[in-house]
């Protein structure tokens, strides 16, 4: 199966996902006759984990984009502190 063509099963809902959930194989839990209540809350578990994923990535981008910056400090005062120690002698 190509890629657009599964693309498009999983668009369409046909690929064995929950159109509704927009998640792949939610509805396999429906049908599988678990309760309306535990695919919610399975649901709800699986948005959160992937809601603390994407917070995670947000902080750690940003932690190395100032670990980045205060690298390049460094390295300017290291080389002014350099220059300036061979003036003074």
């Amino acid at each position: 199966m190509g890629t657009a063509q599964f693309q498009r099963r999983f668009q369409t809902g046909r690929g064995g996902s929950d159109h509704r959930a927009g998640l792949p194989g939610c509805g396999s839990i429906e049908r599988a006759g678990c309760q309306p209540a535990f695919a919610l809350r399975l649901e709800e578990e699986v948005l959160e984990g992937f809601r603390r994923r994407v917070i995670k990535a947000v902080e750690i981008r940003r932690l190395k984009s100032e670990l980045a910056r205060v690298t390049e400090e460094r390295d300017i005062l290291k080389k002014a502190t350099a220059y300036f120690a061979r003036d003074a002698k």
